[in-house]
């Protein structure tokens, strides 16, 4: 036999004890694999063990967001509809979160809430045509774009005399017993006497009290257009969610005649 082929002879013999070592360092007889093995198998009790009770926690978590998922359906459905009812039968809104104004469903107009702005000045005196631009800048409403209102818009807010600020006792169209109230007419500041029918009719230059708006929520939107009651494009309920979409956008938290509605609509749109 020549050298290569004992020492290729030797080398066979070599690797096959080399494997055979292997097969048993591999193998769960090896006592240092046994040790292993057995730890692996007690940790993997262990996770099971808390997957199982993971899973038993989940169980309940599910169950909770089903009761939840349940009660956003019941309020997300009949209660949006008693909410939409509460719109459609109530044209002015106070504001829970913006105290300072007053909402008129029919226009998307928001006007100064006549119990905290002063409307009038010291001991119930009326102001001056100059003054007026001044007293609204200078007064804080909590919403941007307050003004002096167009005559036209102040006879469609007043005219049929469900705003709250027209008392039982008021005579024609006054508001808390005041007989003159600005406007802008014709790109002046002018008296409007709130005794006579109409937007135009009895316009003249008497001091007044000061009863702002602003169209700040409907500002490049057609909202008057959508909610008017003669579009044929739009069902009832539309032009209902059209309203209620302009609370919830711009997070008003209106107050509604019923205080239940109210309550109502804070739970689904503000918890």
């Amino acid at each position: 036999m020549s050298n290569l082929a004992a020492l290729t002879a030797q080398r066979d013999g070599l690797l096959k004890k080399i494997r055979a070592i292997e097969a048993a360092c591999e193998g769960i007889e090896n006592e240092n694999n046994a040790k292993r093995v057995q730890k692996l198998n007690l940790e993997q009790a262990q996770y099971s063990a808390q997957r199982q009770e993971i899973a038993a926690k989940l169980a309940v978590v599910d169950g909770k967001l089903a009761a939840i998922n349940a009660g956003i359906m019941e309020l997300g459905g009949t209660g949006v509809e008693k909410i939409l009812e509460a719109i459609k039968n109530q044209r002015w809104y106070f504001i829970k979160n913006k105290p300072k104004i007053l909402f008129d469903r029919n226009t998307g107009l928001i006007w100064a809430n006549l119990n905290t702005f002063n409307y009038v000045g010291k001991e119930n005196n009326l102001y001056n045509l100059s003054d007026v631009g001044d007293i609204i800048n200078n007064y804080s409403f909590g919403v941007d774009g307050f003004r002096v209102p167009t005559c036209y818009e102040l006879w469609q807010a007043v005219e049929d005399k469900t705003i709250p600020f027209h008392r039982d006792g008021d005579a024609n169209w006054r508001l808390f017993g005041i007989y003159y109230l600005a406007c802008e007419y014709n790109g002046y500041i002018k008296s409007k006497d709130m005794d006579d029918c109409g937007a135009t009719n009895d316009i003249s230059n008497q001091t007044v009290a000061i009863f702002p708006c602003s169209d700040y929520l409907i500002q490049n939107s057609d909202y008057q257009e959508i909610i008017n009651p003669d579009n044929p494009v739009y069902t009832e309920k539309e032009r209902l969610q059209f309203t209620l979409d302009l609370f919830t956008k711009n997070e008003l938290w209106p107050i509604f005649t019923d205080a239940e509605v109210t309550e109502l609509y804070k739970k689904i749109y503000f918890e």
